[in-house]
């Protein structure tokens, strides 16, 4: 029987080994988290845990992390460091991003969008990577947001009966006094709700400030054109076909194409604003989606016999290109005529497109392409999942003028990215 000397001794030894045992785990777990947080960093995602102590509530610690003040500007806060190539602006849903440049070449642009949820406009900063909250005036369910410009943006939300309200808002300086009588300054959106029924809009906001948009009605549609308020409303044109979806790729010349199905062929027309005049772009494609770059020239994507293909159309013709995906993924380089870029979804599941990807029934990782229009030579870009370990299926992208970034909104959650387009 094992005396007492000996039983310590085996006491202090198996507490020596769990000891160990706990230390390693420990250094196991710290090198795990930190691994995990340089990801983080590298994908512009870190930021403290989310707090329900900010006045300003949860959704915009989410958004901001809780690294800036509850309204901050440009000049007061602290900017983190430089964005990274692929940057998530928001980790809550958001709709409407849009991208503005700066009076210089030398300033930043400017990055803005609605969170989904309030209707609050945060604004970020491509080369501090700060981000700041502009507004606090409560819209909810905002499911579209269309920018007129820096300060005015048109939002969409549905109403009773499933109606289609749209705020046209404009964001203003207001001043408040707090409990300690403090005058505090902020923004506010201030507007009012235009017509109800509007079925698609559109803006050009560094050409013209005014918007173009589709009135929906038993008649059919009628394309009008007004100032973001809803005043000084005129119609362009008229169809008592529905179901067209409305771009504005120059002033004077207006796009309508049908609503792609891979059940019934599509048409695209040219409508001039100024005279209504109507002529064919593309017509007879099934799945037809056309992104138009002036009323000669666009990417458009078919679904014919099961295949998904994009075409360039030019005053030469219609040209295959060696990429498989959808023309809504694509945008026009504003700088150089001959240059595109898209976002390419690695695979492409059995589904009849593009309608389930409309309906949400499938999403997918796409990589980002620059074409070449002139030569048709592509050229990899960037691919999230690979270089980030992130999935994003491209929806919506906007590119600036000076062609510096790309804003897109992910299809599945509906989270605001940047890309920049440059490599540097």
């Amino acid at each position: 029987m094992p005396n007492t000397s000996t039983l310590l001794w085996i006491g202090a030894g198996v507490t020596v080994t769990i000891l160990s045992a706990l230390f390693a785990w420990y250094f196991f777990l710290s090198g795990e988290e930190k691994g995990l947080d340089e990801l983080a960093r590298a994908r512009g995602l870190d930021g403290a845990t989310p707090t329900f102590l900010n006045p300003t509530g949860s959704t915009y610690a989410n958004l901001t992390g809780g690294g800036i003040s509850p309204v901050a500007t440009e000049s007061a806060a602290a900017a983190r460091a430089k964005p990274p190539r692929l940057w998530r602006l928001s980790s809550v849903p958001a709709s409407g991003v849009s991208i503005f440049d700066a009076a210089t070449s030398t300033d930043p642009s400017l990055i803005q969008f609605v969170d989904r949820g309030t209707g609050n406009v945060f604004r970020a900063n491509t080369q501090t990577g700060n981000i700041a909250r502009l507004t606090n005036t409560l819209l909810p369910n905002i499911y579209e947001a269309v920018w007129v410009g820096p300060d005015k943006v048109l939002m969409r939300q549905l109403g009773e009966f499933d109606s289609i309200e749209t705020f046209s808002a404009e964001i203003k300086a207001a001043t408040s006094t707090n409990l300690s009588g403090e005058i505090i300054t902020e923004q506010k959106l201030d507007g009012k709700y235009i017509e109800r029924g509007i079925a698609d809009i559109v803006s050009r906001p560094e050409e013209t400030g005014t918007i173009a948009y589709l009135r929906s009605s038993q008649e059919g549609s009628a394309l009008m054109q007004s100032l973001p308020d809803g005043s000084e409303a005129k119609r362009i044109w008229q169809s008592a076909i529905g179901g067209w979806e409305l771009s504005w790729p120059e002033p004077n010349t207006a796009i309508l194409t049908q609503r792609a199905s891979a059940n019934i062929p599509g048409s695209s027309y040219v409508i001039s604003i100024q005279d209504a005049s109507v002529s064919p772009f593309i017509t007879g494609e099934r799945g037809l989606a056309v992104a138009a770059r002036d009323n000669e020239t666009a990417l458009f994507s078919t679904y014919t016999r099961g295949i998904l293909s994009l075409n360039l159309r030019s005053a030469d013709g219609n040209i295959f290109l060696p990429l498989r995906t959808f023309a809504d993924k694509c945008v026009w380089d504003p700088v150089s005529t001959d240059t595109a870029y898209c976002a390419v979804p690695s695979s492409l599941p059995a589904a009849n497109y593009p309608d389930s990807w409309y309906r949400g029934e499938v999403h997918f990782s796409d990589t980002w392409w620059k074409i070449n229009t002139a030569t048709l030579e592509t050229e990899l870009l960037l691919s999230p999942e690979s270089e980030y370990q992130v999935i994003l299926d491209v929806w919506d992208p906007i590119i600036n003028p000076q062609a510096t970034h790309i804003v897109f909104l992910d299809a599945l959650t509906r989270t605001p990215w940047a890309l920049s387009i440059r490599a540097d």
